[in-house]
């Protein structure tokens, strides 16, 4: 039998975080038993798949949605 390899979905990017934000991440992880990079995961989800639902979707109001992701806009 042969075992197939799974290739994994997840890659390593460099970022800079602040430190005190960081230190408060990984108490939120560890007091939820879960990790700074799931945490990091879902809030990064949400304003990806809106972006995208709304081009799925014919919304050409882009900027406007990135109005409603915390730090998107500029």
């Amino acid at each position: 039998m042969v075992e197939e390899t799974k290739m994994s979905t997840t890659v390593n990017f460099t970022a800079a975080v602040d430190r005190d934000l960081l230190k408060r991440a990984e108490v939120v992880a560890a007091k939820t038993e879960t990790s700074v990079d799931t945490l990091f995961n879902s809030e990064l989800r949400y304003p990806v798949e809106t972006f995208e639902a709304a081009e799925v979707t014919g919304n050409r109001n882009f900027r406007t949605l990135l109005y409603f992701i915390p730090g998107a806009h500029r």
